[in-house]
């Protein structure tokens, strides 16, 4: 037995719970994509473009703007809600 937690067997680690960003409350709404502008989604290719400039200084703008763009698109028709666009993009920017 785990003597900080008996429910756990020796040397097994509580799984940590999720951290509540106030975001975790949303209903999910099919119809995000509709609810996000044009204008957002180029802030995110920005974001994402002085990202990756700042990751490798070397590469020319046209590739930079190519990858973030190309890495907008794949979050925007893979994600499941706008939450995890947000979330991606807070991470972004810090």
């Amino acid at each position: 037995m785990n003597p900080h937690n008996p429910n756990l067997p020796n040397g097994q680690q509580p799984v940590p719970q999720a951290v509540n960003m106030g975001l975790s409350n949303e209903i999910p709404n099919g119809n995000w994509r509709d609810e996000l502008s044009q204008a957002d989604r180029n802030r995110l290719i920005g974001s994402i473009a002085q990202a990756l400039k700042a990751l490798s200084p070397t590469t020319s703008e046209n590739d930079i703007v190519a990858a973030a763009r190309k890495f907008e698109q794949t979050l925007y028709y893979h994600s499941t809600s706008k939450v995890i666009i947000n979330m991606i993009t807070i991470n972004i920017i810090i």
